[in-house]
């Protein structure tokens, strides 16, 4: 069942919990362009072992978008307020592809907070590695009196 809740900086978080009566939490981080809905083939399985709560970060799924977004770090501070709004203390992150990365900021920003990290997938902190070839190439042609189109 979809849920929703309001932020401290005024967005509005949509989120689904399952697994009520497990002690452990584990909150679900979707990846860039995706929402909670990818993890929905896996969302019964964790519950039987965690209390989850599968979150749409700002802008995507049914999340609101009111502030722009300038970095991780924003839906790191997110999930932050998120926990605080659900009075949650200590949980585990399962992070995909940007979601893991999410989790990493979290976890190095608010240690006491991250029981543990599971990763699928993560992103590369240092960008894609298409962009830097394609700046390589741009550089080499400059350099030779070419230009790139």
């Amino acid at each position: 069942m979809r849920k929703t809740i309001e932020l401290r900086s005024g967005e509005i978080y949509a989120y689904s919990e399952l697994g009520t009566s497990n002690p452990q939490t584990l909150i679900l981080i979707h990846g860039a362009f995706a929402s909670s809905a990818v993890f929905q083939h896996s969302f019964l399985q964790l519950s039987k072992n965690f209390h989850i709560f599968a979150l749409d970060l700002r802008g995507h799924g049914h999340s609101s978008y009111n502030q722009t977004l300038s970095s991780h770090d924003d839906f790191a501070t997110d999930l932050k307020q998120f926990a605080e709004a659900l009075s949650l203390y200590r949980f585990y992150l399962l992070g995909w592809c940007m979601g893991a990365n999410v989790a990493i900021k979290f976890a190095a920003q608010y240690p006491d907070q991250t029981q543990g990290l599971l990763l699928i997938n993560p992103a590369s902190t240092k960008g894609f590695r298409r962009t830097k070839l394609i700046k390589m190439e741009c550089k080499l042609q400059k350099e030779q009196g070419q230009e790139r189109r």
